[in-house]
């Protein structure tokens, strides 16, 4: 069951709200996103023709990140290589208790959409959360780097996920 709290925040994050006093960097960006690009739904018809305000937001978030100290030359120091699929390439962080994820957002018509996601997912999920950790550029493609819990388990089946979300 999804308490009134977590709705409430729900319509907050799809409506754009910015979300004043957050102080994790998923949430940062996010709101930096929807101050500076505004906030509009893609619908599916529409996803090729964002391409342009992806690219804007590329632009503008390599120069914020180079501007505010999240351009990260390279990953973490003893980032191992696991697996990539999709959008993100997995990296076992040293630590060995956490991965690395560099995503390119690739699923999303623009970068707000991409860190809407994160942010609902770190709503969701706060034991698999995301933590922002900055940009970086693989295959002259901009990347945001992510760090997240390592959890092994077995895929999750269907019935519990939307058990989840009723």
């Amino acid at each position: 069951m999804i308490s009134n709290e977590i709705r409430r925040k729900i319509q907050d994050i799809v409506g754009g709200a910015f979300g004043e006093g957050n102080e994790d960097y998923c949430s940062k960006i996010r709101s930096l996103l929807c101050q500076s690009f505004g906030t509009s739904p893609t619908v599916k018809k529409e996803f090729e023709s964002r391409a342009i305000v992806k690219e804007q937001q590329a632009r503008f978030l390599t120069s914020y990140a180079s501007n505010h100290g999240l351009w990260l030359p390279s990953l973490p120091a003893g980032s191992q290589y696991l697996i990539e699929g999709g959008e993100s390439k997995v990296y076992l962080a040293a630590d060995r208790k956490n991965v690395i994820k560099t995503n390119d957002a690739g699923y999303y018509a623009t970068w707000g959409e991409f860190f809407n996601n994160l942010v609902l997912h770190n709503l969701f999920f706060p034991y698999t959360g995301y933590s922002f950790l900055g940009f970086t550029e693989i295959d002259n493609e901009l990347r945001a780097v992510l760090h997240q819990p390592f959890i092994e388990g077995e895929q999750a089946e269907l019935e519990h996920i939307e058990g989840v979300l009723a």
